[in-house]
């Protein structure tokens, strides 16, 4: 594995067949292929289990989809979105949104599959204060409460302490909010690693999570071709990469793609490129390695 890069966030399990049909072909060692809900945890676990010499699964609740889980039972659909979506969506909206599951039944799916493989990992999970509902065909103007969001994601941070695994963070918007969510579970049961997805946070807020949990070697920043070259500026990941309490160890790349091949490959790739650039003390082996400690806990 060594010096040969291995993509920390992509999607994948979206495209399973044609991952199937360009995996053999693709320079990226190992793809943590992220769930995002109940309706794709069964693509990733086959991806798993086809190649387990290339993909890590993980399992979880994306906060986009945060408002289709009831965290109190029994509850009606009514009450249920009134309780967590803002403004309060009237009645035509509502009979647009499918029955909320409960959140005992996402715990319990997402620990089937941890309990299985002990290569699963939890996530995509986070928090997202800026996303809209969609509603039909539409983008509504209604958001998630993030109390509501902080509720859904202890109880799957809960899941992490407990069988030990690492855990990829999505964080838009609410970043004093995650911070807390996790340094909390943290304080109570030790979570093993966690990892802040395509960051584009500040250096301080980088800082920030390094001293909260304790140590570098608990807290990864990853970052991605898609998010951190073209939607946000260079010059912010430069900034935190070179952080002197930001150690190269806690570098790992991404493509946060959905498709598998050539694309995917030169995104990972790209990303490396511009991270080795500006770090003299990063190297594409010490990616690699970092990628295995995250996932791993070793090199």
């Amino acid at each position: 594995m060594a010096g040969r890069l291995s993509d920390a966030h992509c999607h994948v399990g979206d495209n399973p067949d044609l991952f199937e049909r360009e995996v053999d072909r693709m320079q990226v060692q190992w793809f943590a292929t992220m769930a995002t809900g109940m309706h794709d945890m069964a693509a990733v676990e086959r991806l798993m289990r086809a190649y387990p010499d290339r993909v890590i699964g993980f399992f979880g609740l994306h906060p986009w989809f945060s408002h289709l889980v009831s965290t109190t039972t029994p509850t009606s659909k009514h009450d249920h979105y009134k309780r967590v979506l803002q403004p309060e969506p009237d009645d035509d909206v509502i009979a647009q949104l499918p029955e909320p599951v409960p959140l005992v039944k996402l715990v319990a799916a997402v620990e089937q599959h941890v309990k299985a493989n002990e290569l699963a990992q939890i996530g995509e999970v986070g928090l997202d204060k800026n996303f809209r509902v969609r509603v039909g065909s539409r983008l509504s103007p209604h958001r998630v409460k993030v109390s509501h969001q902080v509720e859904v994601l202890t109880r799957l941070l809960d899941v992490a302490a407990r069988h030990d695994r690492a855990v990829s963070l999505h964080g838009v918007g609410a970043h004093q909010a995650l911070l807390q969510a996790v340094t909390a579970v943290h304080a109570r049961h030790k979570l093993r690693a966690v990892c802040l997805h395509s960051y584009s946070g500040s250096a301080d807020q980088a800082r920030l999570w390094t001293r909260a949990l304790g140590s570098p070697d608990l807290v990864f920043f990853s970052f991605s071709k898609f998010v951190n070259l073209e939607r946000t500026t260079p010059a912010r990941m430069t900034a935190v990469v070179t952080c002197a309490d930001v150690a190269a160890t806690q570098i790992l790349v991404e493509s946060d793609l959905p498709t598998a091949g050539p694309g995917l490959d030169a995104a990972v790739d790209a990303a490396a490129a511009h991270l080795v650039a500006a770090t003299p003390s990063l190297s594409r082996v010490t990616l690699a390695d970092n990628f295995a400690r995250f996932v791993f806990g070793r090199i």
